[in-house]
């Protein structure tokens, strides 16, 4: 004999929470920033403000230029005030001829020379004016160029680097002129 079916129901019901999650994802790409150059670089930051305002004056464009591969120098505001607010204030208000502020600029650009400092280094490079820069030093000890140290090191843009020095180079200071024969011999002649 076979069980009848039941004619009550029971009703089992079962609460679950299935919770679908969706990730909305759109396609647009978030790239990298692109490297700024030497010239972005020295106007975004607020210690180079005088050496900023100075490339502005003298419309020294060449910084800003992605292909123009240099290393610069770049004394902070505090070494140019090292030097007395008179000579800050007679850089600042040249009008004409070839200035003191277009010597400085110059001074503190090596061209198509991308310098990168580490390990032991005892090395000369020319400036623009065709002047020595004696770089020496190393990890342990800090770097110098012609006796100035250099205090933040290897601050990479697209075309180039720039090298932070703790003194504004001067004529009086630099007194030898830079001849290369080749990338690797350098020599370099007193002028003096």
């Amino acid at each position: 004999i076979l069980p009848l079916p039941s004619t009550s129901t029971s009703t089992s019901t079962s609460t679950s929470t299935s919770t679908v999650s969706t990730t909305l994802s759109t396609s647009t790409t978030t790239s990298t920033p692109p490297i700024p150059t030497i010239g972005e670089l020295i106007d975004s930051s607020p210690q180079y403000s005088i050496f900023s305002t100075i490339l502005a004056l003298n419309d020294f464009n060449t910084l800003y230029i992605p292909f123009f591969t240099a290393t610069a120098f770049v004394p902070p505001d505090s070494a140019f005030h090292a030097l007395g607010s008179e000579y800050v204030n007679a850089l600042l208000n040249e009008t004409s001829g070839r200035t003191e502020r277009d010597e400085v600029i110059r001074r503190h650009v090596v061209p198509i020379l991308r310098f990168y400092v580490s390990g032991d280094v005892d090395t000369v490079i020319g400036n623009i004016l065709g002047e020595a820069l004696h770089v020496v030093g190393n990890e342990g000890m800090g770097y110098t160029v012609n006796g100035a140290g250099l205090e933040v090191l290897n601050i990479e843009a697209v075309n180039g680097y720039i090298q932070e020095i703790g003194a504004v180079l001067s004529t009086t200071k630099s007194t030898s002129t830079f001849t290369s024969t080749s990338t690797s011999t350098s020599t370099s002649t007193s002028t003096s």
